[in-house]
């Protein structure tokens, strides 16, 4: 039986539950994005890990036309490059965006 009290457990409000917690999480993962922007460009120490850079640099080589291997330290597979290609024409944060949204849906 959905909708009703299962057990001593009410599935609406669980369900209603799961969905702000959904909400709260997206809003401050847009938050920590633009946070994260704005840190970057102003503190030395960058809050992006160097990881992002390596992916944007290759998705970037794949944009051209060329293989995310000419980028000397980047050893991951081709997919990861391919889906932040938006980075190079649409917006440098399109990726954490993305990612962002996985760790949402997982």
């Amino acid at each position: 039986m959905l909708g009703g009290i299962v057990g001593g457990f009410d599935v609406e409000m669980a369900k209603k539950s799961i969905q702000s917690l959904l909400i709260f999480s997206a809003i401050l993962r847009v938050f920590l994005i633009f946070y994260g922007q704005w840190l970057d460009s102003h503190l030395e120490v960058r809050y992006t890990d160097v990881y992002y850079l390596v992916f944007s640099d290759a998705a970037a080589l794949m944009a051209t036309g060329k293989s995310p291997y000419e980028r000397s330290t980047y050893r991951y597979s081709p997919l990861i490059a391919f889906l932040l290609m938006p980075n190079s024409f649409l917006h440098q944060l399109w990726g954490k965006f993305l990612f962002s949204a996985a760790g949402i849906s997982c």
